[in-house]
């Protein structure tokens, strides 16, 4: 090997582990607690986590035991295919499941796809970054921008931790940005395509828009059309690949009609968004921080008198241009199509558009999709510093003196986006709430007991109660307790929680809720054949608990019996 590979070696491997360090840094204690914990950053995480270790558990296990029952999932019996009521996450497989199926520990796999997966994000933007400025500052600038983003770390990705494999799309934007003049190029693409992809319908959609408008553009002129015949290919076979993936969700849709309506978050559709105070709302993936919005401003101003005095293109020019192109195409498919233009209410018809395309109406948060906006500032705000560092003259100097100078630079740069990212924190009803300085964890073990013991001796249904609670995010940490339970024993659950339900599960979580009543546990019997009833009894109401109590103590109901108990559950076998 020679001395200049190894060198390049040497730094790729020292930007990885610069990046693991920063992610270990700004998610501690997480990673101390990688076996028995979860992040709960924000409120949703109480329940999402949950769904995501259950969403990728059950696939791995069914990967790994029984690939036939993949779709069917064990939660929403008696239906079928509950898997198809959420995003599957299956791009987020090959990280997640060798360590779950080596240690059988949801939890931890959970946490090492979270932080490797963003690690390795923001390394791959790293790289590319590098690799169009000549700079290893540039590419560290980009990749701290990522990670400094709140809905990276905090708001998004901790709780539905399969976002973070996108460490395929720097490299999308990379290869597209070179025109394609071969299969194998096409072919390279298409797969990276279809691997990022298959993360999320989202993630999907956040790829093949902006390479659909590139494709569009190329094919404008003559001079590039034939690369743009190339990079339809491309994204044709992609879409065909991903169309597989993702057919089951479309036979659904064409099932349950009523499946929009079928949802605890309903009016996502309806929301307004707000011009400016939206852009810096940290549940979107574009709310970077201030100092990337300055810096990338400066960039563009010395960019442009550097062409408009020298003539010259530089290979930093491709970057500006993508960069440009994936940012302003992501933020325009993230939009909603009513804004709110400094209180005057504006309609957006780009968002209009999107809204009447198929399925568009199962994709309830469509910023989501400006995840292509994220990766173009992150692209941006790289090659505006080593335009500012060019411009300044420190980047002209030679080996150490030039390295250290916008070693310097970039560190100072990194400080700022951190600061600005440690400022942030939420509006609520006109007050500033700033965010916690550290990770908030979420137990997460399920220690061996009676009733799990009691539970994996045969695999007849179960119902987990309580089933309906006043407060959603409540209800819903019960429903997906239930779920990441089942991933320890063989029996499929009447509980669930996903994107959508399918028809018939409110109906029969009604049943549960006026359970012990004799008529609808003799329903529930008949429609699912429900064998075991588990009642926690730290999440019932506190009305609730003295009767099951009772139940359990004076073994008055022939149709219950006990079967197991510990200080917080309850376990009927029903009769």
């Amino acid at each position: 090997m020679s001395g200049g590979v190894r060198t390049g070696w040497l730094a790729a491997g020292a930007s990885l582990l610069t990046y693991v360090g920063l992610v270990v840094w700004l998610t501690w204690p997480l990673p101390r607690h990688l076996a028995t914990d979860l992040p709960i950053t924000i409120a949703t995480c109480g329940f999402e986590t949950r769904l995501m270790s259950w969403t990728l558990g059950h696939q791995s296990q069914a990967l790994a035991h029984d690939p036939a029952s993949l779709l069917h999932g064990r939660i929403y019996h008696p239906a079928e295919h509950a898997l198809l009521y959420t995003e599957p996450g299956f791009g987020a497989l090959p990280l997640f499941a060798p360590v779950f199926l080596a240690t059988g520990n949801p939890a931890l796999a959970l946490n090492v796809m979270f932080l490797v997966g963003i690690s390795l994000t923001a390394w791959t933007l790293h790289l590319v970054t590098q690799r169009w400025t000549g700079l290893w500052s540039a590419g560290l600038v980009a990749g701290v921008a990522f990670l400094t983003t709140r809905w990276v770390t905090w708001t998004w990705i901790p709780a539905v931790s399969s976002y973070a494999m996108l460490l395929y799309l720097p490299l999308i934007i990379w290869r597209a940005a070179s025109p394609i003049r071969s299969p194998t190029g096409m072919l390279v693409l298409a797969g990276l395509v279809a691997l990022q992809g298959a993360t999320s319908p989202y993630v999907a959609a956040t790829i093949l828009t902006p390479l659909g408008v590139l494709a569009a553009l190329r094919l404008l002129r003559p001079a590039t059309r034939p690369g743009a015949w190339w990079l339809i290919a491309a994204l044709g076979l992609a879409a065909l690949v991903l169309a597989g993936v993702y057919s089951g969700h479309a036979l659904l849709r064409l099932e349950e009609p009523t499946l929009t309506d079928q949802t605890y978050w309903r009016g996502a559709h309806g929301r307004v968004f707000t011009i400016p105070d939206d852009l810096r709302d940290p549940r979107n993936p574009f709310a970077v921080g201030l100092p990337v919005v300055v810096v990338i401003a400066i960039g563009m101003v010395i960019a442009l008198v550097r062409r408009l005095t020298s003539g010259r293109s530089e290979p930093r020019d491709t970057a500006w241009r993508h960069g440009v192109l994936w940012a302003v195409v992501g933020l325009t498919i993230a939009l909603p199509p009513t804004l709110s233009v400094l209180g005057r209410e504006v309609w957006f018809p780009p968002a209009a558009l999107l809204s009447s395309l198929p399925a568009f109406d199962l994709m309830r948060d469509t910023h989501r999709i400006g995840i292509a906006a994220l990766f173009g500032l992150c692209v941006l705000v790289g090659v505006a510093f080593a335009e500012c560092v060019r411009g300044l003259g420190i980047a002209t100097g030679t080996g150490p003196i030039r390295r250290a100078g916008c070693g310097a630079l970039a560190v100072v740069m990194a400080g700022l986006m951190y600061q600005s990212y440690a400022a942030q924190g939420w509006i609520r009803n006109g007050r500033f709430i700033p965010f916690p300085d550290r990770y908030r964890l979420l137990p997460a073990t399920v220690p061996d007991s009676p009733v799990l013991n009691h539970l994996r001796r045969s695999n007849g249904p179960l119902l987990e109660l309580p089933a309906r609670l006043p407060l959603v995010p409540l209800m819903l940490a019960a429903q997906t307790r239930a779920m990441y339970r089942s991933l320890f024993h063989p029996r499929p659950i009447l509980n669930g929680y996903t994107s959508y339900w399918p028809r018939g599960f409110q109906p029969r979580m009604g049943l549960a809720d006026r359970l012990p009543d004799a008529d609808a546990l003799t329903m529930l019997r008949q429609q699912t054949g429900l064998e075991l009833v588990l009642v926690q009894l730290d999440l019932m109401p506190a009305a609730r608990v003295p009767v099951w109590l009772d139940l359990a103590d004076d073994d008055a109901r022939s149709d219950l019996t006990l079967v197991a108990r510990t200080p917080k559950e309850l376990l009927f076998r029903v009769n």
